[in-house]
């Protein structure tokens, strides 16, 4: 009987190791799952939930002779203020000995690229209100600058009530955190509406980051110049002034310009969102960009 219970030990013990070796070759050949991929943007995205993350493609890639994956992606993500950031973008992992792992500046869009986008979409939207105040797209017969927000550099359509204004592509107005509702001036200038018909469309990060229009300065409000018409006005411009303010939640740099054209960041990692344009903005930390 002793001899016997040897002989099944040694068995089991052949058949454990057989399996362990089976499952680790299997192991060393998968690739990165969906799990992997959330919580690598999880980490990337600190102090934020991932409310929804979906692996939409993923293929095998070289990278410098080592074995790579590249993961796309969608997601939803919660950082606070009620808001839920929709974002997609890819992952680039890499296999060790050890397994796989995620590659430095491996999550795309990366810092640089979000913040190079941030920059230019500023210094975009600073062109573009001379075209807004020349061309008078509110048609409110007054040059003055939009304030309101910064979807309806897309979405509003001339006084022809035709012809889109359509300054800006449509990823770029989805980028605007906080767009006009679908009636916010219940009257001419009409704006395209997102929330009914087919467009169905909600704010989405452009490259990590999210615009938005700034509120005031330390001299009042930028919303003063009425828009609409006689009956309905909403005050939605201003003759000389204008200011708007990028943030991430993820990269935790916010730059802002305002009708001066200077960019200026800084370092906001308490995902505060800065609304209010700083006097003197150097002097309160902010750093000259562009």
């Amino acid at each position: 009987m002793i001899g016997r219970s040897k002989y099944n030990m040694k068995k089991l013990t052949m058949y454990s190791t057989l399996i362990i070796l089976l499952f680790s070759i299997v192991s060393c050949n998968s690739k990165p799952s969906e799990t992997d991929g959330c919580l690598a943007l999880e980490k990337e995205y600190s102090g934020c939930k991932i409310i929804n993350f979906k692996k939409t493609n993923g293929q095998k890639v070289e990278l410098m002779g080592a074995e790579g994956y590249k993961m796309e992606y969608t997601a939803e993500i919660n950082c606070g203020y009620n808001f839920v950031e929709k974002t997609d973008g890819t992952i680039i992992f890499e296999k060790t000995e050890k397994g796989w792992r995620v590659m430095s500046d491996g999550i795309k869009p990366d810092r640089r690229e979000g913040e190079a986008c941030a920059i230019s979409g500023l210094k975009m939207l600073c062109s573009l209100e001379n075209i807004w105040r020349q061309q008078d797209c509110d048609g409110n017969g007054i040059r003055d600058y939009w304030t309101y927000d910064i979807s309806c550099f897309n979405r509003m359509y001339r006084a022809d009530g035709i012809t889109k204004v359509n300054l800006i592509d449509i990823s770029f107005a989805r980028a605007d955190a906080n767009p006009a509702g679908d009636n916010a001036f219940n009257a001419p200038p009409a704006i395209e509406p997102w929330s009914t018909g087919t467009t169905q469309l909600s704010s989405a990060s452009k490259s990590g980051y999210f615009f938005r229009a700034m509120l005031k300065d330390e001299q009042g409000n930028y919303k003063v110049n009425p828009v609409g018409t006689n009956i309905n006005t909403v005050a939605a411009a201003h003759n000389s002034k204008f200011a708007f303010v990028a943030y991430s939640h993820r990269f935790g740099k916010t730059f802002i310009v305002n009708q001066d054209g200077k960019v200026y960041s800084i370092n906001s990692g308490d995902n505060k969102i800065i609304l209010e344009w700083p006097s003197n903005p150097v002097s309160k930390g902010w750093q000259l960009e562009y």
